[in-house]
């Protein structure tokens, strides 16, 4: 596994790439991610990369195999989409 994870890890196209950019296959984030809700809160449930997590000087970090944590549960704290960035 790389330390980081790139937009070719899930088929897509960077965000600063622009709209006119073809994009990847359709992605089901709830199936890809085993995104369920219990007692009104959002787990994950699959790790397709590992885990990723960034410390207290912000930088990203990484551990665990492709797929090692599934059938764990992670609470989900925030859940966005960025804007495109030109």
């Amino acid at each position: 596994m790389s330390d980081r994870l790139t937009h070719q890890d899930i088929q897509t196209v960077p965000s600063g790439v622009g709209s006119s950019a073809p994009s990847g296959p359709p992605l089901d984030l709830f199936s890809y991610f085993g995104i369920i809700c219990e007692n009104s809160i959002w787990y994950a449930t699959k790790y397709p990369f590992g885990i990723e997590y960034f410390a207290n000087n912000n930088k990203a970090k990484y551990f665990g195999g492709p797929e090692e944590f599934n059938g764990k549960k992670s609470k989900i704290v925030r859940y966005a989409c960025r804007p495109s960035q030109r």
